[in-house]
């Protein structure tokens, strides 16, 4: 076997191993094992483990990187963990350890290390059950395995003892603003694990809010109950489907303002009001309103800041813009419930909000206010609820020029 063969057969593969090599040849095994071992001594080859290989520069023809090779160095395996977070800018201060690159991985086989030319491969054991939120990627001409940045963040907490608190994060430098905090709590709990969990809740915490599209945290546990409460969910009474409807509702808009502008609060009211707050110890029970800042954006700004929220939270929302008027219109699927939205709003507006619920066969409940918005008319549509969302700017005499989504 000359190494003109090995080029010919792996030449456009970022590795082989030796079983690869030698039913690739003619050969006996001894015979193989020689010739890897000349080419690796004359740096043709470089021995990634024992049994694996890659052509060497100027051979290969691909631009090496060392990532390409941490999967099948042992695999099952996946990227994870500081390597991720130092690559995402998320742990700055995770340096090379001596000039030399260090890449970390998580595998449900005992944990091992590897050296070599290209750096040095950690491999950390992680149950089963916590094998996603993993994504491919191409690196080097190889498909590879890597953890989402926020997968990444729970396998690092997940490996390392001790609770996870503010000063804890403060002392790694963690960049918050680089962290999805929905997909961190979501992932956290998909893992099933408290004291992950707990870390996802205390890291928001600490990062302020930033990427989170939750309530405030004296409703965080009721929204969270609401957002996993099932489409069918079945009320018989007006109070129980009216507290059910208004707080799909409720939690939909908070999570809208959240991110779209600062917003102070928001109260329900009508027949469903004190079953609603029965049910939300210290949440709304009175009457008040929504004050959403645009905090300069224009309307375009505003208007895709909130669709891309709402598609985030798995609505369909069809949206156009016109500078001129309400030329377009569209229908905002919210699970079993459906809002039409319209926005009149230009930078630094104040948008003030008002509430007009509405069930089927009940009359009419609303909420009144000297200014600001109505969302007026709820229909049953097979099971589920329609809702017509307006947005009005302030002491404009009620006037809405609308930009529908």
């Amino acid at each position: 076997m000359k190494f003109k063969d090995i080029l010919h057969h792996f030449g456009y593969q970022p590795w082989f191993d030796y079983e690869m090599a030698w039913l690739a040849s003619d050969e006996t095994e001894e015979c193989v094992h020689t010739e890897l071992y000349r080419w690796r001594k004359a740096g043709k080859l470089i021995e990634l483990r024992r049994g694996l290989f890659c052509i060497a520069p100027p051979w290969s023809r691909y631009v090496l990187d060392g990532s390409a090779f941490a999967n099948p160095i042992y695999p099952p395996s996946y990227l994870s963990g500081e390597w991720v977070l130092r690559r995402a800018g998320i742990l700055p201060a995770a340096d090379k350890a001596g000039g030399q690159a260090s890449y970390s991985s998580a595998t449900p086989r005992p944990a091992r290390s590897f050296e070599n030319p290209f750096g040095r491969y950690q491999y950390d054991i992680l149950p089963k059950d916590l094998f996603f939120g993993v994504r491919k990627e191409g690196s080097g001409g190889a498909v590879i395995y890597v953890a989402e940045p926020e997968k990444a963040l729970l396998d690092y907490w997940f490996l390392r003892k001790g609770e996870w608190d503010t000063a804890r994060f403060e002392a790694l430098g963690i960049d918050a603003s680089r962290i999805d905090a929905e997909k961190l709590l979501r992932y956290a709990e998909a893992a099933g694990r408290p004291r992950l969990i707990k870390a996802a809740k205390a890291f928001i915490r600490y990062s302020g809010g930033i990427g989170l599209r939750l309530p405030p945290p004296l409703l965080s546990s009721h929204y969270l109950r609401a957002e996993m409460a099932a489409e069918a969910l079945a009320m018989e009474s007006l109070d129980d489907r009216g507290s059910y409807l208004l707080d799909r509702l409720y939690s939909i808009l908070l999570r809208i303002f959240h991110e779209a502008g600062a917003f102070s609060r928001i109260a329900l009211c009508g027949p469903a009001a004190a079953h609603y707050a029965a049910q939300t110890p210290g949440g709304p029970s009175s009457l008040d309103f929504v004050r959403l800042e645009t905090k300069g954006y224009s309307p375009e700004q505003w208007l895709f800041k909130v669709k891309k929220y709402l598609a985030f939270m798995g609505i369909e929302a069809r949206m156009a813009f016109s500078k001129k008027g309400a030329e377009h219109s569209g229908l905002v699927k919210v699970y079993g419930l459906a809002a039409e939205t319209g926005l009149s709003a230009s930078p630094g507006d104040a948008i003030v909000l008002r509430l007009r619920f509405s069930a089927p066969g009940s009359g009419q409940a609303e909420s009144e206010g000297s200014t600001g918005f109505s969302i007026a008319s709820a229909q049953m549509e097979r099971g589920g609820e329609r809702f017509a969302i307006r947005y009005v700017q302030p002491e404009v005499d009620n006037r809405s020029q609308a930009v529908n989504i």
